[in-house]
């Protein structure tokens, strides 16, 4: 697969790649208001453990079918996973 195949924008391709975007508000959403009150009393270490997991065996998935929506997307959201997993050990 060659570098303008990767990068292909199919109408497939947008569909995934704004599904994933979307699905990556919520989690954006918490990260910024974390960041903000300093605070992640209300969210479960467990829930963020398993959620950061998930994510990134959907990225390693995504990278063997390479499959472009489900790489970026989910290099985002294990970005993101892994932020509120920080705010969430260094914030208490």
């Amino acid at each position: 697969m060659n570098l303008s195949e990767i990068l292909a924008l199919t109408p497939l391709n947008f569909l995934g790649i704004v599904a994933g975007g979307m699905g990556l508000i919520g989690v954006a959403t918490q990260v910024v208001k974390s960041w903000i009150t300093k605070s992640t009393h209300d969210l479960s270490l467990i829930a963020l453990i398993v959620n950061t997991t998930s994510t990134t065996l959907w990225l390693v998935y995504g990278f063997l079918q390479a499959d472009q929506p489900l790489i970026l997307s989910n290099i985002v959201g294990v970005t993101l996973g892994s932020l509120l997993l920080s705010f969430k050990l260094y914030f208490g």
